[in-house]
């Protein structure tokens, strides 16, 4: 669905509703509004917060509605953006979107796929870092905001190639605006951030921060932990971080080894290949288990 049809889709919902222009934009105002809901501009997403609100569109909704189609960021996520095939076809889609020419998000969404999709090339994972400059847009954008769900993917998708101490902080931001907003309670925003902050873990201990630097996301680790239920993916994520806080934090018990081998092998049936093949360089270039031990089947 284009920019056109995510404006007429939000039209459609504020007349249904009997809203008028300023009550369903007030984060926005009136003739701005109008102009998005007639496709004529483009609207950050964090700032139709409201809006959705008030027309009872949901993050999930909006996501099922193909609101950004053909634009899947979602799938890209949880390949951590080394999936070259999907960073090519995200790249494609973005050029099909009908947003204003100088939106400065998807820009900068256009500039850090292109990016990374050059990185999937470099075999050594610590080189693989987005460039200084557009690091600092990013910085900007993900710090500035509260996230909506396509800033969540975006996140997921970059993290691995970011300065390792911009990932912290990134992982930081998302947990408190969680917090902050008491989306403890919307499965959809606790999912995904759980997911990002297990993410910033593991970029920190692979971009080799001093666990007194991982102080603080080890506590968010530990009270995301507290919930019961989660999707597969986080799930993995989230032991997968806390198996590596452990190892970073030189304990070097033959049963911590253990475990963290049986979590790194589980990797193989748990998680998309892309992003398996990342966890195993990973682990091989670190030295944390020995080359033997690890999968060698890429599935």
């Amino acid at each position: 669905m284009t920019n056109n049809n995510m404006g007429r889709l939000y039209k459609q919902a504020r007349q249904q509703r009997g809203l008028t222009l300023s009550e369903a934009g007030q984060d926005v105002g009136a003739s701005s509004y109008s102009r998005f809901e007639n496709g004529k501009s483009d609207i950050n997403n964090s700032r139709l917060g409201w809006s959705q609100e008030a027309l009872g569109l949901y993050p999930t909704d909006l996501r099922n509605a193909d609101v950004m189609a053909p634009v899947r960021l979602g799938d890209l996520a949880y390949a951590w953006g080394n999936d070259a095939k999907k960073i090519q076809d995200n790249l494609i889609a973005i050029d099909q979107l009908a947003v204003a020419p100088d939106n400065p998000i998807w820009s900068m969404v256009k500039s850090s796929l292109t990016e990374l999709l050059v990185l999937t090339q470099e075999p050594v994972l610590i080189h693989r870092r987005i460039s200084r400059e557009l690091q600092k847009r990013i910085s900007h954008y993900l710090l500035g905001h509260l996230f909506g769900l396509n800033d969540y993917d975006f996140a997921l998708t970059v993290m691995p190639a970011l300065d390792p101490i911009l990932a912290v902080r990134i992982g930081e931001h998302v947990y408190n605006n969680m917090r902050q907003n008491n989306n403890f309670r919307h499965t959809v925003y606790y999912y995904q951030t759980a997911a990002v902050v297990s993410a910033a873990v593991i970029a920190g201990v692979n971009g080799n921060l001093a666990p007194e630097q991982l102080v603080k996301i080890d506590t968010m680790l530990d009270s995301l932990e507290m919930f019961e239920y989660y999707g597969v993916l986080v799930h993995f994520d989230c032991s997968y971080a806390r198996s590596l806080l452990e190892m970073n934090a030189q304990q070097t018990s033959s049963q911590i080894r253990e475990d963290h081998l049986a979590i790194v092998k589980a990797a193989e049936d748990l998680v998309i290949t892309p992003r398996f093949q990342y966890i195993v360089e990973s682990e091989r270039q670190s030295g944390r288990l020995p080359a033997a031990a690890l999968p060698g089947s890429m599935k």
